[in-house]
């Protein structure tokens, strides 16, 4: 097991945590410190990209951080019976170009 840590700069379109199947245990995704939006995790269990636009695609809004804070992290582990979290499902936008999302996860 070996940790991931990433940060993803919010652009035009959202970013894929992982872009091939990556199994995890558990993550923690958050707004990084500076920023001045939202963001977002994004889930897309198709294939296709999730939008920030449609409901059915936000997992959850991340509280925006401040010049001197975070914003407040979300964390989600494995589902019971051993089956693992995969990361090529996520994916991370934000409502403020330019504003940094970190995210870390446990690959198994």
């Amino acid at each position: 097991m070996s940790r991931i840590n990433q940060v993803f700069t919010v652009g035009a379109s959202p970013w894929r945590i992982a872009p091939v199947q990556t199994l995890a245990d558990r993550f923690t995704v958050q707004m990084k410190t500076g920023g001045a939006g939202l963001g977002y995790l994004l889930c897309s269990n198709t294939g296709g990209v999730p939008s920030k636009a449609n409901d059915a695609d936000i997992v959850v809004e991340l509280a925006a951080a401040t010049l001197t804070a975070p914003g407040v992290a979300y964390q989600e582990r494995q589902p019971g019976g051993g089956n693992a979290i995969d990361m090529s499902a996520y994916w991370v936008d934000g409502a403020h170009a330019g504003d940094l999302v970190r995210v870390s996860y446990n690959r198994r």
